[in-house]
């Protein structure tokens, strides 16, 4: 990236990420988190599902497991690192702060515009709500600034 202020801004917005999918994951339990993604039928939590709503949906999904990227990838945990991975699973990594921006921008849009506005009232959500709201706003901004960054 050219300018220092974007770059700062970005690498914050890849930090509210990581700490925001961690603890919406931890609020859940990782065991519950996982089942959204791939057995979302499974998940019978009452609180889980108030999460997402009460309906688990496909970008439901798709957030969490990008709450899973953040948190084992380089920018989190650095379990996974991308270079080490076939193809997909790296496209996966590397395209995840998009993914999780557009999906913070569409379908999200109101939440993630209440956080950037300084509007979103906290006390109304869960934490683990609030987390993945967070998550996606900050998804957002990284993504929206990792279009300025310079390869």
């Amino acid at each position: 990236m050219q300018n220092t202020l974007a770059k700062q801004l970005y690498q914050v917005s890849i930090t509210v990420a990581v700490v925001a999918a961690a603890v919406m994951a931890f609020s859940i339990g990782l065991g519950e988190a996982f089942n959204v993604v791939v057995s979302p039928d499974d998940v019978v939590d009452v609180d889980t599902l108030a999460v997402y709503g009460g309906d688990i949906d496909l970008v439901d999904r798709i957030a969490t497991l990008g709450a899973f990227v953040w948190i084992l990838g380089p920018a989190g945990l650095a379990a996974v690192r991308a270079r080490d991975l076939p193809g997909g699973v790296r496209g996966i990594i590397t395209y995840a702060p998009i993914v999780l921006g557009l999906i913070g921008l569409t379908t999200f849009s109101t939440e993630v515009g209440d956080i950037i506005s300084g509007d979103y009232v906290w006390a109304n959500y869960s934490d683990a709500t609030a987390a993945f709201h967070l998550m996606l706003a900050a998804s957002t901004g990284a993504a929206i600034l990792g279009f300025f960054r310079r390869n």
